[in-house]
């Protein structure tokens, strides 16, 4: 039989690990944000401002997470040692040590800022609109109580995450912030899925791929968020040690899943506004998707940020009715 300490053990060993690997790609993903959405041009100055600073704040909050979780690791292995096996450490002061609440705080305010902007997209995809999102914004709002709570009740003298009243804080709020990401997760893949078969028909098939193929789905909806989510319930209601591995890895993707997202709209391949107001409201009589671009007697170039198509209107002496174009740049 295996013994639970060493599991215990272990978990928090293969959490920083791949802790330590997604932060690297977290690092990665927004510098290359930064450089291409410093290198193009763009009227759309104030997303630019936000995609950087979010992008920037979460950065900074996961190295907050993954420091701790390092040095959290060589104060139970190396530090203290001797005095007390690592395994007890690590169940006694998984919480309690300042930088440990600190870190759990970071944690909350990435899942926070994670789920808002998913917020945003998935009211974004559904065209603005507000009744779609009645229900999930009240479940983000209950799961920001919850966590407030949640925390409080960590950081007092002789609770750990693995007290009882902490356990069930823990499940009560992993589990409303994982109900926001399956409800959003599924929104906006349903979203996508139903505009998918209408994308492929009006555009060609090298375009309409980069706004609906599996992989954009997978990423607009932050679907690995959702299923870690699911995970991390699971081993918290087991009462399993290997939630240690889920709890860190979980907290690093709050952080990489709207980097890709951000992304994804830095290189133009993301759904805005404008792209799905195309999509789900043509205007004119006839719809016209052509690639590469060719020149018009009138076009309508749209800020290089936007969804990578521009608009071009025929002219009204050559046709009676305008047509709209939606050409690739």
């Amino acid at each position: 039989m295996v013994d639970p300490n060493i599991t215990l053990e272990r978990a928090l060993y293969i959490g920083n690990a791949f802790g330590l690997i997604l932060y690297g790609f977290q690092v990665s993903m927004y510098f290359q944000t930064v450089y291409i959405l410093c290198t193009k041009r763009s009227t759309r100055l104030k997303m630019q401002r936000f995609s950087i600073i979010y992008g920037g704040i979460m950065l900074g909050l996961l190295t907050f997470v993954v420091v701790k979780n390092v040095v959290f690791g060589e104060d139970a292995w190396i530090e203290h040692r001797a005095h007390m096996d690592p395994a007890v450490f690590i169940a006694k002061h998984a919480s309690t040590w300042w930088y440990s609440t600190l870190g759990s705080i970071a944690v909350m305010a990435m899942s926070f800022m994670g789920d808002g902007l998913l917020l945003y997209r998935c009211y974004i995809i559904w065209g603005c609109r507000l009744w779609i999102m009645v229900f999930p914004c009240v479940l983000y709002l209950a799961s920001i109580i919850v966590s407030i709570v949640y925390a409080i009740n960590g950081s007092l003298p002789g609770h750990t995450p693995y007290t009882r009243s902490s356990m069930k804080l823990a499940i009560a709020w992993i589990s409303l912030s994982a109900s926001v990401n399956v409800i959003l997760t599924t929104l906006i893949s349903v979203r996508l899925l139903m505009m998918r078969n209408l994308v492929r028909s009006i555009l060609p098939a090298q375009v309409g791929a980069k706004y609906t193929s599996i992989a954009a789905i997978f990423v607009e909806s932050a679907l690995p968020l959702s299923l870690l989510g699911i995970g991390l319930i699971i081993t918290y209601v087991l009462d399993s040690p290997v939630q240690m591995t889920f709890s860190l890895v979980w907290g690093s993707f709050c952080a990489v899943s709207p980097q890709l997202v951000i992304l994804r709209v830095a290189m133009g391949a993301g759904w805005s506004k404008e792209m799905v107001s195309q999509v789900t409201h043509p205007v004119g009589s006839n719809i016209l998707f052509v690639t590469p671009c060719e020149s018009r007697s009138h076009t309508v170039h749209p800020p290089s940020d936007s969804s990578g198509l521009c608009l071009s209107t025929r002219d009204s002496k050559s046709s009676k009715a305008q047509d709209l174009e939606l050409q690739q740049i």
